[in-house]
């Protein structure tokens, strides 16, 4: 299947994350404060917003199915994030490409010399992607999300441009 992507908008992020996957809304959710889901998708549609500048949207068979990118967290130094719904699947190659061959390094070309991801310990399916886009283990926050979840920590770091 052909991957199709768009820059993000808040109206396709509000339909990812009305369909987001279970996965990701115990992810997300445990790592901030909410009451439930939707207020979850009102706070995951507001901070995609605010930083919409690296923010892609993904599409399958019409629809947006994928939104993901890098937000500024320090000088130098961009998280990657991503949510989706349980059609990622058929786009995430296009999504892999994406991230190592356009965010990534423009991330580095825009002067960060360093950028990172988390996932939870329970997600193998995370840590193994958070390779495959060339980032390396750094560490573990044991018990770092509301639900008692330990936070890995994956990280890129790049040359620091003058």
């Amino acid at each position: 299947m052909t991957s199709k992507f768009t820059y993000m908008n808040p109206i396709w992020t509000r339909q990812v994350a009305v369909s987001m996957r279970q996965d990701d809304v115990r992810e997300i959710g445990s790592s901030m404060f909410v009451n439930d889901r939707d207020d979850l998708t009102e706070k995951v549609v507001l901070a995609a917003h605010i930083c919409c500048d690296m923010m892609w949207t993904g599409w399958c068979r019409g629809e947006p199915v994928w939104i993901g990118g890098a937000v500024p967290k320090r000088p130098g130094v961009w998280e990657l994030v991503s949510f989706a719904t349980d059609d990622f699947h058929h786009i995430r190659f296009g999504v892999t490409r994406l991230v190592t061959r356009v965010i990534i390094p423009a991330v580095f070309r825009g002067g960060a010399h360093r950028v990172y991801a988390t996932t939870v310990n329970w997600r193998r399916g995370g840590k193994r992607w958070l390779e495959v886009l060339g980032l390396e283990y750094e560490g573990t926050q044991k018990g770092s999300l509301s639900d008692g979840s330990d936070l890995l920590m994956y990280t890129k770091t790049g040359e620091i441009q003058p």
